[in-house]
């Protein structure tokens, strides 16, 4: 998400401030929770073949429009709860 609302560079230094600060878990540990393993296991392989794929896409994306896109979701306003609706 960085890396959509702030640009490839602080996306990239996010990404490898969040492998430095799990490393340490990393190492030994998640070998004692093999469901939780597979799972970030089948994160990791997804991201590599989203970032695969997209870097060998031929189109062009313009990136300044992912915030533009992803902000203001609950700009109207929820329809008012009736008693014909609660009924």
């Amino acid at each position: 998400m960085a890396f959509g609302f702030f640009g490839r560079r602080t996306g990239i230094l996010v990404g490898i401030a969040a492998v430095l600060a799990s490393l340490p878990f990393g190492i030994g540990f998640l070998s004692q929770y093999p469901v939780l393993t597979a799972s970030l296991l089948a994160y990791a392989v997804s991201t590599i073949l989203c970032v695969a794929l997209s870097w060998n896409s031929d189109e062009d994306f313009d990136f300044s429009t992912i915030a533009e896109k992803t902000r203001h979701f609950d700009d109207v306003d929820p329809m008012p709860v009736t008693k014909e609706a609660i009924a």
